[in-house]
């Protein structure tokens, strides 16, 4: 199942951020007094820009050669970087299109 395509917005309602579309109500986050209501608003309004930018990341890592962000340890080139941010990558983008869980 696809996601509503962005861009999101929110917008401030009687008692909550209203977050969706033109067209499409995506959800509500309701005031707090310290203000993490309106963060947790911003965040979730870009969503469908933070999951692009993940799958372009994972992307672009996937087209580097396996030891392009290696580093040196006594004296040993390693070479985990890479993979591991594909694999964080690929386990956000995984989670935010419900698979796996």
């Amino acid at each position: 199942m696809e996601h509503t395509p962005g861009p999101w917005k929110s917008e401030n309602g009687t008692d909550a951020y209203l977050i969706g579309t033109d067209t499409t109500a995506i959800g509500r986050v309701y005031y707090t007094a310290d203000d993490t209501g309106e963060a947790n608003s911003r965040l979730i309004k870009a969503a469908p820009d933070l999951l692009a930018a993940c799958e372009a990341a994972r992307d672009a890592l996937n087209s580097l050669p396996v030891d392009a962000l290696g580093f040196e340890n006594d004296g040993k080139e390693v070479w985990p970087l890479r993979d591991e941010l594909i694999h964080a990558l690929t386990d956000a983008i995984a989670k935010a299109r419900g698979e796996g869980e």
